[in-house]
C-alpha cells in the first residue's frame, strides 16, 4: 500500500497552469489519471500517492514540498500554504 498524504489542490492548479496545462485532462493524460481524479486532488477533496506525487515534481521539474501542504492557511486566501512556497514556478519580473 502507498503512502497517501494532502497536497495543496490551489497550488496545483496554479502549477498546472503556468506549466502549459491549460486543462485537468491534459493534466491527466500526461500523468495517466482520470479527469475526476485530477478536479479530486484540485479541490482537496482526496490525497494524492507517493507515486503520483513523484510524478508530477518529474513533469514540473519541481522539488520535493513544492506541492505539500504545510497545514498553515495563507493570510490573504486562507487556502493552505505548501511547504515549498518559492519553489511554484511563479514569475516575477526582476527587471
Amino acid at each position: 500500500m502507498t503512502t497517501r498524504f494532502p497536497i495543496s489542490g490551489s497550488a496545483l492548479r496554479r502549477t498546472r497552469i503556468q506549466h502549459g496545462y491549460p486543462s485537468a485532462r491534459l493534466l491527466g493524460n500526461a500523468l495517466g489519471l482520470s479527469i475526476g481524479q485530477v478536479y479530486d486532488l484540485e479541490h482537496d477533496r482526496t490525497n494524492i500517492s507517493e507515486d503520483t506525487y513523484r510524478n508530477l515534481l518529474d513533469l514540473f521539474g519541481l522539488p520535493d514540498g513544492a506541492l505539500k501542504v504545510s497545514g498553515i492557511a495563507c493570510p490573504y486566501c486562507g487556502h493552505p500554504e505548501t511547504e515549498d512556497r518559492k519553489s511554484l514556478g511563479v514569475v516575477t519580473n526582476a527587471a
